[in-house]
């Protein structure tokens, strides 16, 4: 999932999740009615979401991966 923060500067921040599925189940969610998946993340990988984003080069990035352990 991605998302556009702004143009100018060029901001973009989004999330990639990895894992295991359950469903799909009908339910309203966040975005109205539709079929959603749980997902129980293993990997995931997010930028410019909890932190300020940062200039690498001539692009605005923070990013961040994180291993999710079942316990």
């Amino acid at each position: 999932m991605n998302d556009l923060v702004s143009i100018e500067p060029f901001v973009a921040r989004g999330i990639r999740v990895y894992g295991v599925a359950d469903g799909p189940v009908e339910r309203v969610g966040m975005v109205g009615p539709g079929h959603y998946l749980r997902i129980t993340p293993t990997l995931s990988w997010s930028w410019n979401l909890a932190d300020p984003p940062r200039p690498v080069g001539d692009t605005w990035y923070a990013m961040r991966r994180t291993e999710h352990r079942q316990g």
